[in-house]
């Protein structure tokens, strides 16, 4: 008898579980990540329940994301998110679209991509010009050529 399964089954419980924080973790970090369409549909599936839960305020929240999540700054990244698209959506956070088949083995592809998601944009550094130090010329090297061609000339 067929039985309800929430989701499809993608190996073993750890390297699945490192698998989806890592494509978390890419999906805050660029907004979008490319990967096959059964793991495609359980992530959205996983960041659509991860951003309604950090929609709720307090110290609970986050340490349940923290949790869940393993580490303390993806949590926080999450907590803010789900923060920042509190007003504008109550579900559908991440949107999904087919994109073709992968050219080695044809699986099919697919894009995961935050909705509402704005990239901040670190603004590079400035470099300050360096102080030259006052360098003592070197002797030229032209000079001493000259003179030994002049001796073997005088010596012929």
């Amino acid at each position: 008898m067929k039985k309800r399964i929430s989701s499809a089954r993608l190996g073993s419980t750890f390297k699945t579980k490192s698998m989806y924080l890592n494509q978390v973790r890419d999906l805050f970090d660029r907004g979008h990540v490319v990967t096959t369409l059964p793991k495609a549909k359980n992530l959205s599936r996983l960041m659509d329940n991860l951003i309604s839960r950090s929609q709720a305020e307090g110290l609970a929240t986050l340490r349940l994301l923290e949790e869940k999540l393993g580490s303390f700054q993806l949590a926080k990244v999450v907590y803010s998110f789900g923060q920042q698209v509190r007003e504008k959506r109550q579900s559908g956070f991440v949107a999904l679209r087919k994109m073709g088949f992968r050219r080695g083995d044809a699986a099919p592809l697919a894009r995961v991509e935050l909705l509402d998601f704005e990239k901040k944009e670190v603004k590079p550094k400035k470099e300050e010009p360096k102080k030259e130090a006052s360098k003592k010329e070197a002797p030229k090297k032209v000079e001493k050529t000259k003179v030994k061609v002049e001796k073997d000339a005088k010596k012929k």
